[in-house]
């Protein structure tokens, strides 16, 4: 499933920093990888199951060292992917989509989005504490957050009522 758009040249990787983005989806999480300078080193596409999620990191880590990592959705379709990089010890940031404007002049893609969260990622622009679950049982290894906050709250709650209301529509369907 993994597709490049552009081969990760593989010169001096034990120097070089990256800086991943990912746009997450239900069914695929698509990253993207930029240098310190901001230049594109490729993307792909991987499955949204634990070996996909191994997978996309070990592809980041091919690169060179992971610096930090912007993810759409971190509290919904991308927690696993939030989960598999704070273990390993890679900041994730939420990252916020790119604005309409700006999507209506560089066009929307995949891609595109994955490479826009790895910009923001790189300049610290339009980023947060990830909001991604607790594990089962409230477990929070590898999981950092700032000064007085916890990993739990509206935005939890809300994901969880909506996760809840979701599941009982689809049962009573």
């Amino acid at each position: 499933m993994t597709s490049m758009t552009s081969s990760i040249p593989t010169a001096s990787l034990v120097h070089r920093l990256v800086f991943g983005g990912i746009d997450t989806h239900k069914d695929i999480n698509v990253a993207a990888l930029l240098d310190r300078d901001g230049g594109l080193l490729g993307s792909a596409s991987f499955p949204t199951t634990q070996a996909g999620y191994q997978r996309l990191q070990d592809w980041m880590g091919s690169a060179g060292t992971v610096a930090r990592v912007g993810v759409e959705g971190t509290g919904s379709y991308g927690a696993g992917i939030c989960r598999q990089l704070s273990t390993a010890g890679i900041e994730v940031v939420e990252v916020n989509r790119p604005d309409r404007s700006q999507r209506r002049r560089r066009g929307k893609s995949d891609a595109l989005d994955a490479a826009a969260a790895a910009e923001a990622a790189r300049i610290g622009h339009r980023s947060a504490i990830p909001k991604f679950p607790r594990r089962p049982g409230g477990s929070t290894a590898g999981i950092t957050a700032g000064p007085g906050l916890s990993g739990e709250g509206p935005q939890q709650s809300l994901a969880a009522d909506r996760s809840a209301a979701g599941d009982r529509a689809r049962a009573a369907a």
